[in-house]
């Protein structure tokens, strides 16, 4: 029960030229793709787009030496 809650009425598709086309035609659905774009049942979309890039990295640029550490 809970489960049908949240998801209600959704259909998953491969990819986003499928789930225009059927989330459009006819009767509108709500309709998600596999890589996450979702098209409500009132036709708004959201989500899908491309990944970020770039931003905060966790790699260390300058790894410091031991000495540099036991100074900090």
């Amino acid at each position: 029960m809970a489960f049908y809650f949240a998801i209600k009425n959704t259909l998953v598709c491969k990819d986003l030229d499928t789930a225009t086309g059927i989330a459009y035609a006819g009767k509108r659905l709500r309709v998600v793709t596999l890589n996450g774009a979702m098209i409500e049942a009132t036709g708004t979309m959201s989500g899908g787009g491309n990944p970020r890039r770039g931003g905060m990295s966790f790699k260390l640029q300058n790894k410091p030496s031991r000495e540099e550490m036991c100074k900090l």
